[in-house]
């Protein structure tokens, strides 16, 4: 008889199926890491995904402020420029008008001010966000360096 007529006689059929699925211990954790690299993987396109939104989100946002902002500088020199002869008529007009005046050139130029820092607030979040989602990515990469 030859060693291989052997051996199959000597193992059973469930040690010929788990050695040819290679299911013993050494298959079972070869397994466990496969699976552990496919969900950091899928993960990482999670991640790339969401930074993709992330950039789309941005770019919107920064357009509408921008547009905003210019509408906001429009209004500042609307407000400077707002006078006309029926609202100074006389020496009491004009004092009591300088107040008027005054509040709408402050809360146009309020207005224009508080645009611009939620420009900056707007890249800032999107500078955190795009740190948080690489440094994600940066740890799924290492982790699947780690378990090949």
């Amino acid at each position: 008889m030859t060693t291989k007529k052997v051996e199959k006689k000597e193992m059973s059929l469930v040690q010929r199926i788990v050695k040819a699925l290679n299911l013993g211990d050494e298959g079972k954790i070869g397994k466990f890491f496969n699976m552990l690299e496919k969900q950091a993987k899928t993960e990482i396109k999670k991640l790339e995904a969401n930074r993709k939104t992330a950039d789309l989100q941005h770019e919107i946002a920064v357009s509408d402020l921008k547009a905003m902002i210019e509408d906001a500088e429009e209004a500042v020199e609307a407000a400077y420029e707002n006078v006309t002869p029926e609202d100074v008529p006389n020496n009491d007009a004009m004092k009591s008008f300088a107040r008027t005046y005054w509040n709408r050139v402050e809360n146009a130029e309020h207005n224009l001010k508080m645009l611009k820092g939620e420009l900056e607030v707007e890249k800032e979040d999107y500078k955190e966000l795009l740190e948080d989602i690489d440094e994600q990515i940066a740890n799924y990469k290492a982790r699947i360096n780690r378990i090949k």
